[in-house]
């Protein structure tokens, strides 16, 4: 029995069972109807929202697109979104996304400070439903981290910021970085049979477009894009693509979208 082939492909699973659970609730007229508008550009210049109840999660992988979020984990009420970067940390794949600690990423002639994502602001019931969907404890579990929120410029602003955060956090101990908590690798994974432990492997072709997406969507820094331009997906096409498209076709006549402010320190 081929125990490593049954527990790698962790996100195509995650994927198909969002797929059910997405549909099922609009086939049976559940969800009304109503009309609002994505914003894509910051209304203004705000600290994220410290309400009481709050859960910050960053993410790196396909829930950069907003999409994902949206149409196959269900999330929709989330209080605030923006684009941010966790140093000192590097993306890595077991056919899912992964971050690691490290110091700098290098890509041929391109360096970046770590990862760029989306930082979140989530109610505790829709921090829960990402728990869920991404299988934690089995598949991942929580890290508790520090991210720079950014705007978007499709230029350098993510390396602007964190370098201005990081020297006030040098000079007065305090910064624009935001407490929050990211997904990594189980922890109790390393002392896995070999068989039953995570190995690196390259993302499929559609998982990689979808992180990609995400990454032009919120206009994250230019050195950041062509990081996940010069990485090379698998051979396989993957499932991905056509699971959101099918979520998007199923969901988009009974699922409302939401005003978002996409805010800035």
């Amino acid at each position: 029995m081929r125990l490593r082939g049954i527990m790698e492909p962790y996100l195509p699973m995650g994927w198909l069972l969002l797929l059910v659970a997405t549909m099922a609730p609009a086939a049976c007229g559940w969800i009304t109807t109503t009309t609002t508008t994505i914003q894509t550009r910051p209304a203004h210049h705000d600290e994220p929202s410290s309400s009481s109840d709050s859960r910050f999660y960053f993410a790196y992988g396909s829930n950069v697109l907003t999409d994902t979020m949206i149409y196959l984990r269900n999330i929709r009420n989330y209080r605030n979104a923006t684009a941010a970067v966790l140093p000192n940390y590097k993306l890595v794949f077991h056919g899912a996304a992964a971050v690691e600690r490290t110091t700098t990423v290098k890509s041929n002639s391109t360096t970046t400070t770590g990862v760029h994502g989306v930082l979140y602001e989530l109610s505790p019931s829709d921090f829960d439903v990402v728990s869920r969907t991404e299988g934690v404890p089995l598949a991942y579990q929580w890290q508790p981290c520090r991210v720079v929120p950014y705007i978007g410029n499709d230029k350098n602003a993510g390396e602007l910021e964190l370098g201005q955060a990081r020297h006030e956090d040098d000079k007065t101990g305090s910064s624009s970085m935001v407490t929050a908590q990211t997904l990594i690798l189980p922890v109790a994974s390393q002392f896995l049979p070999a068989p039953l432990r995570p190995r690196y492997a390259r993302p499929s072709r559609s998982y990689l477009e979808i992180i990609q997406r995400g990454a032009q969507e919120w206009h994250l820094d230019q050195s950041y894009m062509e990081y996940l331009s010069s990485i090379q997906p698998s051979n396989q096409q993957g499932p991905e693509g056509r699971l959101l498209q099918m979520a998007k076709l199923t969901n988009d006549n009974s699922l409302p979208l939401r005003s978002v402010w996409f805010r800035q320190r």
